[in-house]
């Protein structure tokens, strides 16, 4: 395959839903082969998970990938990197779940965090020490941004210079709001 996106979608989500169904299409029209990844969500664990898509991508490798995740399914495709480094990333309301944003966390994310690591250590961020950065967007819903704290969006910027933020005007944390399909989709034109 010469160029694929791998979709990957939120929580309990299924790529089989309208709004994965349209960024797949509009990949498609851009000559970029859609890959959609379910995740097997029950009882298994963010360990899990990342390796499910670690899997999932390998057994479909492509020349040019790009990275396509909403939330949980954002930080599944980020885990992927150094090993495989997509030409362009667009990170979907990405969960600030990594061990470096613990101190940073509400109460209620420290919580859900506890259920989804299932007692496990916590995954870093990946690093890129003199590696090239791909092009990196982070979309997020303006009513959701107002709850990520701002040292978790520093934690990013740190490690993502020069990626671009878009922020979907009255949008919450629901990928299927058709403000925030319509902004996902315009991005991809882009790509």
């Amino acid at each position: 395959m010469k160029r694929a996106a791998y979709i990957v979608p939120g929580f309990s989500h299924k790529t089989s839903e309208p709004p994965y169904q349209a960024f797949a299409e509009a990949f498609a029209v851009r000559s970029i082969e859609p890959v959609l990844i379910d995740i097997g969500w029950r009882r298994q664990g963010i360990h899990g998970y990342l390796r499910e898509a670690r899997a999932a991508v390998l057994a479909r490798p492509a020349e040019e990938p790009y990275f396509f995740g909403f939330s949980m399914g954002a930080m599944c495709l980020l885990g992927m990197e150094p090993e495989v480094m997509p030409r362009a990333q667009i990170l979907c309301s990405l969960m600030g779940l990594w061990r470096e944003d613990q101190p940073y966390q509400q109460w209620y994310m420290r919580a859900w965090a506890w259920r989804i690591y299932l007692g496990r250590r916590k995954p870093s961020y990946p690093w890129r020490d003199g590696m090239p950065l791909p092009r990196t967007i982070f979309v997020y819903g303006e009513r959701e941004a107002r709850i990520i704290h701002p040292r978790v969006r520093a934690a990013r910027d740190d490690r993502f210079p020069g990626s671009e933020t878009v922020v979907v005007p009255g949008a919450r944390h629901a990928i299927g709001e058709p403000a925030y399909v319509r902004a996902v989709v315009g991005l991809i034109a882009t790509l």
